[in-house]
């Protein structure tokens, strides 16, 4: 008898796992983190943008109010460092109950436009390392991603990207074997 000749298996049809390209500017698979990360990135820009102006925005009055305390201390001959904690000073200088809740208006006008400035500066500031952080990440992932060629052997580990953001202070870190 004879035997029958063993069909030749359709390359294609193998499940050969992760796909390897030979490209390094070719999109990882899956591509998701990249546009993910990148969103986050762009959000994270302008959500600093945005909070920069405001904080901005309220340190000009906060400058403005400061300087109109400033001259109404200086027509009273009150000192003008501590003005605001001198309101007995401005009755003294003859000031009217009006001038005098004027000027109280305008202290705790700059009060809060200080801390609003504050505020605004330190959302923008997490923002903008949030906007950091993601385009990092997307730029990472989209050259060392899956699908990327492997230069080390199957049995050995990828390397380790771990961004960190702390107080004053961030950076990355990569861990692996090269």
């Amino acid at each position: 008898t004879t035997a029958a000749p063993t069909p030749t298996p359709d390359p294609g049809s193998a499940d050969t796992g992760p796909t390897r390209h030979k490209n390094w500017l070719a999109p990882p698979k899956p591509p998701w983190p990249v546009i993910v990360g990148g969103g986050v990135g762009i959000a994270g820009f302008v959500g600093a943008g945005i909070m920069g102006a405001l904080s901005s925005s309220a340190n000009d009055k906060a400058k403005k109010t400061a300087n109109d305390i400033a001259v109404a201390a200086q027509a009273y001959k009150v000192p003008t460092s501590g003005a605001c904690n001198n309101i007995s000073g401005f009755a003294k200088a003859g000031a009217s109950a009006s001038t005098q809740q004027a000027i109280i208006n305008n202290c705790n006008s700059l009060t809060t436009s200080q801390s609003n400035s504050n505020t605004d500066a330190t959302i923008g500031n997490v923002a903008l390392g949030v906007g950091i952080a993601g385009v990092a990440f997307a730029v990472v992932y989209y050259f060392v991603g899956p699908g990327k060629p492997d230069k080390q052997s199957a049995s050995s580990s990828k390397p380790l990207f771990a961004p960190w953001i702390g107080t004053n202070q961030g950076g990355a870190t990569i861990l692996g074997t090269f």
